[in-house]
């Protein structure tokens, strides 16, 4: 342990400075121009790989219950997952990355992924969907107590996660402190790190 170097990644310098959440904001915008003239809130859906292809349920799951005329619903599922044809309205976006999304979302749900860490240092509502939460824990299992670290609530229904949207049953200074026991980010990753490196050469 002595010779470990804990370190933010450079990624948190994307999610957290301000001339990087204009660059993706713009870029994000320009595709998708609709974004940002309209008032509906958008939630980004980034659900963990599952080896049996399980998740392809929960995309259709979750695209089947968002109110269009309340939300653009955009999934960003794992590189690996199969193509899930979703109902008009619902962003199956390949061109950004989930990084790039938390520029302009208004919410994040996931379920086991690491991705909650960004997307809680992000400053971002987060919202959990784990329908097979006991089955997940029993075939994978985890390295940390799920329930007891992450924030928000945990929910088995996908009406319900958007009925917890809309009602913003999210509480953000949970968030905020389950992002501060994981990340430690003075604002300048990217340069500590290059910097640390450089030293060490």
């Amino acid at each position: 342990k002595d010779i470990i170097k804990v370190m933010p990644l450079p990624r948190a310098d994307i999610i957290c400075r301000e001339e990087y959440k204009k660059k993706n904001s713009k870029e994000i915008y320009e595709k998708y121009p609709f974004l940002k003239s309209s008032s509906k809130k958008i939630i980004l859906y980034a659900p963990t790989f599952r080896k049996d292809g399980s998740e392809i349920k929960l995309i259709k799951d979750m695209s089947e219950s968002a109110d269009p005329n309340k939300y653009h619903l955009v999934i960003k599922p794992h590189p690996l997952t199969p193509k899930v044809d979703c109902p008009d309205g619902v962003i199956m976006d390949e061109s950004f990355s989930s990084i790039k999304w938390l520029s302009v979302c208004d919410g994040v749900v996931t379920d086991y992924s690491a991705f909650i860490i960004e997307a809680a240092l992000s400053g971002c509502a987060l919202y959990r969907f784990v329908p097979d939460l006991d089955e997940y824990d029993t075939r994978r299992g985890f390295f940390i107590d799920v329930e007891k670290e992450f924030p928000g609530y945990a929910y088995k229904d996908a009406a319900m996660v958007f009925d917890a949207v809309e009602n913003d049953k999210c509480d953000m200074s949970k968030v905020k402190e389950f992002a501060e026991s994981y990340v430690e980010y003075f604002g300048h990753a990217t340069a500590d790190i290059a910097g640390f490196v450089s030293k060490l050469l």
